[in-house]
């Protein structure tokens, strides 16, 4: 539960952050939240105390630090009516994936729809890549449409700790995460969006690759 307010604490300041200005700061906050989200139901499993009371609490967070902090970045990132209503239908599409992530329970290791967190990541990456100049102005429209179809849509995407996503032997793995976050202290987003658009285009194929090919052993 702790790291669960952690994780809408942090989608609170970076909301008051974006507000102020401070995209960067505010970005990496999201980055922060997001890593105590993948933690948090770790956590609690280990400890034996998963409950619906916390998994309620997470669906909470997650609207805070992945929904409203993410809309309030494309909203302020223009300041035009057309990032107002893309901020608008990007968090519109994270609450109806949240409510069918809590209808519709896929098997352990898969979700339908772009997950929350990746979509917000995804979002502020591009949000606080096109304040510096590095994206073009408008990237942010259409990437708060497009993440927000991927989020209510029907694909599967596995969870970061699926194997699937195992593409290299466990020491390439380590070394090629090693490399990641050594670039990611000096090209935070543009790194973080890299890594998050392969991930879009590349876990759906390689997921349903995998399915196939259990399929065909049985």
């Amino acid at each position: 539960m702790l790291l669960t307010l952690g994780n809408v604490s942090l989608g609170l300041i970076s909301i008051y952050l974006v507000i102020h200005g401070n995209y960067s700061l505010a970005g990496i906050l999201v980055i922060l939240a997001a890593l105590l989200d993948g933690m948090d139901g770790w956590v609690a499993r280990k400890l034996g105390v998963a409950g619906n009371a916390g998994a309620w609490a997470d669906t909470i967070a997650d609207i805070f630090s992945f929904g409203i902090a993410p809309s309030f970045f494309i909203a302020h990132v223009g300041g035009q009516r057309s990032y107002l209503i893309v901020a608008v239908f990007y968090f519109v599409a994270i609450i109806l994936r949240l409510v069918r992530y809590h209808l519709k329970p896929m098997p352990r290791g898969v979700y339908l729809g772009l997950p929350s967190p990746s979509t917000a990541l995804t979002m502020v990456a591009i949000t606080v890549l096109e304040t510096r100049g590095i994206l073009p102005a408008g990237t942010s429209i259409y990437g708060g449409l497009i993440l927000g179809l991927l989020a209510v849509s029907p694909i599967k995407f596995p969870s970061w700790y699926n194997p699937v996503l195992r593409f290299l032997p466990l020491p390439g793995m380590y070394i090629f995460l090693g490399i990641a976050l050594v670039a990611a202290l000096f090209w935070t987003m543009e790194v973080l969006l890299v890594m998050l658009i392969f991930y879009i285009i590349l876990a759906p194929f390689l997921l349903h690759y995998k399915v196939r090919s259990n399929d065909n052993t049985r």
